[in-house]
């Protein structure tokens, strides 16, 4: 799906399977765009589209191929995110063009889309087709809308998510021994065989074959990383650790294991100097990513827990001083802000608090 103006165009060990967007499996409501900007920051908006997705920070940066630290610099407002990336983003989380307009908004951009509703039994009939996983017939009725009424917002998105859909669909039989040289290779490396994997993905390669030659390229810069990996900083373990997911197809391999545990530790070698900074929100997240990687990390975990008994009594003590000396309790909710990352439970009861005395 296009903006009228042209298209513009991380970690856990395991990737959790997810429905597909359109199956009403998210129970989570979207996001309401009524008081849309001033709701939240375009950060905000993305981690609660994200949620409505179910999906976590490392699935969605894979699938917007990007990096999860600026996902979640993103996320928590560290980083600013051009239009591009804010469209980027919302098309991978197959947000409604009218939601992407607040979106941009938010992000302090003008909206792209127009927002012309179409609600005829045409429209109707194209949505089921495509519910139905008849591809072309939703791709024809779309189109014919889009003849009509050109530029449509809604026509355009239901032609573009059937073009997808068709595009993604199985390749006929005659490509099945390539795909299944594609799955041998990638079964190779989740055994740990990565030269077995790398000469199996170069024999289908050759034959033309555009997803051997994409898993190739990520099994020869996985040789590359590993080749260096007691070397590699954060960045480097991040993004070993991104290619391992996506050539194994989500399930961590065996060869990034040692990987895992450095990049847990750097994770927790980071929260303690943020901690000793005073940047306690960071803290947090990083010793959480920590365990994330770790869930064993007594450091890490005892990190967490002093951070959160922290914010708890902050919270409690600005609570308590709400009604006699509401100008203290703002003082006290605003450090729990300063200490707890913004998906954290006090984080979000501090600043409704902020809120209301502030009114």
């Amino acid at each position: 799906m296009k903006p009228e103006d042209g298209r513009h165009p991380g970690v856990s060990t395991s990737l959790t399977s997810r429905p597909p967007f359109g199956t009403g499996a998210a129970r989570v409501p979207p996001p309401r765009s009524s008081a849309g900007v001033s709701a939240g920051s375009v950060g905000n908006l993305l981690r609660r589209w994200r949620k409505v997705r179910r999906l976590s920070q490392l699935d969605l940066a894979l699938d917007a191929e990007i990096s999860m630290r600026h996902l979640s610099c993103v996320e928590t407002g560290r980083a600013q995110p051009s239009p591009e990336m804010v469209l980027r983003l919302a098309e991978t989380l197959e947000v409604p063009l009218r939601e992407r307009n607040v979106l941009l908004l938010a992000a302090g951009y003008a909206p792209r889309y127009r927002q012309t509703s179409l609600d005829t039994p045409e429209m109707n009939e194209a949505r089921r087709a495509l519910a139905e996983r008849d591809y072309p017939r939703a791709l024809e009725i779309a189109e014919d809308l889009l003849a009509a009424l050109p530029k449509n917002s809604e026509a355009e998105s239901l032609a573009e998510r059937s073009r997808r859909a068709a595009a993604a669909r199985p390749k006929p039989l005659a490509q099945g021994r390539l795909a299944r040289m594609r799955d041998a290779a990638a079964q190779r490396f989740r055994a740990g065989d990565l030269k077995g994997a790398i000469s199996v993905a170069e024999e289908c390669a050759v034959k033309a074959s555009e997803p051997c030659r994409r898993l190739l390229g990520q099994l020869r810069e996985i040789a590359a990383l590993l080749g260096r990996a007691e070397q590699l900083d954060l960045n480097g373990l991040e993004r070993l650790l991104e290619l391992d997911m996506r050539a194994a197809g989500g399930h961590a391999s065996s060869l990034v294991v040692p990987a895992v545990a450095r990049a847990g530790a750097l994770y927790y070698k980071e929260a303690v100097q943020a901690k000793g900074a005073a940047q306690w929100a960071r803290a947090m997240e990083l010793a959480a990513k920590a365990l994330t990687l770790a869930p064993d990390h007594l450091g890490a975990r005892s990190l967490v827990g002093e951070l959160k008994a922290r914010a708890k009594e902050l919270f409690v003590f600005a609570y308590s001083l709400k009604d006699t000396a509401p100008e203290d309790s703002m003082v006290k909710f605003k450090e729990v802000l300063a200490r707890t990352p913004p998906d954290d439970e006090f984080h979000r009861k501090a600043q409704t608090w902020i809120e209301k005395l502030s009114r």
